[in-house]
């Protein structure tokens, strides 16, 4: 009995998932609509991220910045925005300065997971949004 309420409920939220989706129409983003994102952390992960960002979503995110204390992932993202974007991002060191920066509206947080709490705070109380994640 309990399995058939469970397939039930799936079967609900599925039902339901796709009349929202097959209702409503999603915009299509122009060149001053996109979100403009920063990425703070480009080692191992935030560079998956950033590579990830500017295959597939390239017409919604724009990459404007990128951060690392370390400098050569932080070459290493602004050629790689730079090559696969066409444009140059500003460049920090320190993510107090990028959270500063107006023209960042969205941030990509891929430090390390004992960082993320206070990255995050900082970043929504600068009004930006934020992606992170934990394993």
């Amino acid at each position: 009995m309990a399995s058939n309420r469970r397939s039930f409920m799936r079967q609900s939220v599925k039902a339901a998932a796709f009349a929202t989706i097959a209702t409503h129409s999603f915009p299509v983003f122009g060149a001053n609509e996109r979100i403009q994102a920063g990425f703070l952390g480009i080692g191992i992960r935030g560079n998956q991220l950033l590579n990830y960002t500017l295959k597939e979503t390239h017409d919604k995110v724009r990459v404007v910045a990128v951060c690392d204390a370390y400098t050569g992932w932080l070459k290493r993202a602004a050629d790689t925005v730079s090559t696969n974007a066409g444009n140059n991002p500003a460049q920090y060191s320190d993510f107090r300065r990028m959270l500063d920066d107006k023209n960042v509206e969205a941030v990509v947080i891929a430090t390390p997971e004992h960082r993320h709490v206070e990255h995050v705070l900082m970043a929504l109380a600068a009004g930006k949004d934020v992606y992170v994640e934990k394993r």
